[in-house]
C-alpha cells in the first residue's frame, strides 16, 4: 500500500512539472517577438523564403506564428513592411526585369541555347541579383509564370516517327564521336541543344539508357564497351528501322486525283 502511494504521488509531481514546462514552452512559442527575434526572423526569411517549419526550428517559434508575423504588417516598421510586402506579394516590374536579365546573363555565360521544361536553373545565383526575392521564390515564379515563354521553340517530334529515329541516331553518333569516358560526365543539356527538334535532357538520357539496356548484362559493362556496342550494333539497328520507315512511306499509294 505504501509503495502504491509513493508511485501515485511521484506521478502527480511529474505531471504537474510537465504542465509547467508545457506552459513555459507554449508561452515561448506564441508570445510577442523581441527586437532580436524580429531581426533573426527577417534574416532567415531572406535566406530560406517562406519555409516556416525550417525557420521555426531555429527560432523555437510555431510555424503559424511566424507566418502571421510576416503577414501582420502592424508588427513591423515602415521600411520592413515595404520589404516584406514586395517579398511576399506580387512581383513588381523591376523584379521581373531583374529576373530576366539575371537569367539571360547566366545562360549566356554557361552557353545554354535552348531551355526545356525540365532544365535545371541556378536559382541561387539568380536570387543573388534580386535583393527582395529568395531562391525558392525565383523557382516558383519561373515555374508558374515564365516557363512557357522561355521554353524551346523548336518543333516537336511525333512518337514513333522517322524524325525521332533520325534524331536518336544523330545523338548517338555524337556521343560515340566524343568518346565519353564515364556516364556521369555526359552533359545531357549540351546534346539536347544540338538536336534539330525540341529534345530535353531527359530524352537524351532515355535514348542512351534504351541503347545500353539492350546489352547482355549491361550493369557490368564499362562506358567504352557501351559505346562500342552502340556504334557496332545499335546504330545499324536504327538504320534498319529508318530504312523500313522510308520504304513504308514510299509504298503508300496516292489516291487518283490527288495533287
Amino acid at each position: 500500500m505504501a509503495l502504491e502511494l509513493c508511485i501515485f504521488f511521484r506521478k502527480c509531481i511529474y505531471s504537474r512539472s510537465m504542465v509547467k514546462l508545457n506552459a513555459i514552452f507554449f508561452i515561448k512559442l506564441f508570445s510577442s517577438f523581441t527586437e532580436e527575434e524580429k531581426f533573426h526572423a527577417e534574416t532567415l526569411y531572406r535566406r530560406h523564403g517562406p519555409k516556416w517549419s525550417l525557420i521555426s526550428l531555429q527560432l523555437k517559434r510555431a510555424p503559424d506564428v511566424l507566418r502571421n508575423h510576416f503577414h501582420n504588417l502592424d508588427m513591423l516598421d515602415t521600411e520592413t513592411v515595404n520589404k516584406c510586402d514586395r517579398a511576399v506579394g506580387k512581383w513588381s516590374k523591376v523584379e521581373k526585369e531583374q529576373f530576366i536579365n539575371a537569367l539571360g546573363s547566366i545562360l549566356k555565360a554557361k552557353g545554354i541555347k535552348h531551355l526545356q521544361p525540365d532544365s535545371i536553373l541556378p536559382f541561387e545565383e539568380i536570387s543573388l541579383q534580386i535583393p527582395t526575392r529568395s531562391a525558392p521564390q525565383c523557382r516558383m515564379y519561373w515555374e508558374y509564370n515564365l516557363i512557357k515563354t522561355f521554353t524551346d521553340s523548336r518543333p516537336i517530334c511525333e512518337k514513333n516517327s522517322m524524325a525521332l529515329l533520325q534524331q536518336k541516331r544523330k545523338f548517338l553518333l555524337m556521343l560515340v564521336a566524343n568518346n565519353e569516358e564515364y556516364q556521369a560526365d555526359i552533359d545531357w543539356q549540351y546534346y539536347a541543344d544540338q538536336m534539330d527538334y525540341a529534345f530535353t535532357r531527359r530524352n537524351m538520357k532515355v535514348t542512351f539508357d534504351d541503347a545500353r539496356h539492350r546489352m547482355y548484362n549491361f550493369r557490368t559493362k564499362s562506358m567504352p564497351e557501351t559505346l562500342d556496342f552502340i556504334s557496332t550494333i545499335y546504330i545499324p539497328f536504327l538504320d534498319e528501322k529508318i530504312a523500313k520507315k522510308a520504304g513504308e512511306r514510299s509504298n503508300i499509294s496516292v489516291p487518283a486525283g490527288a495533287k
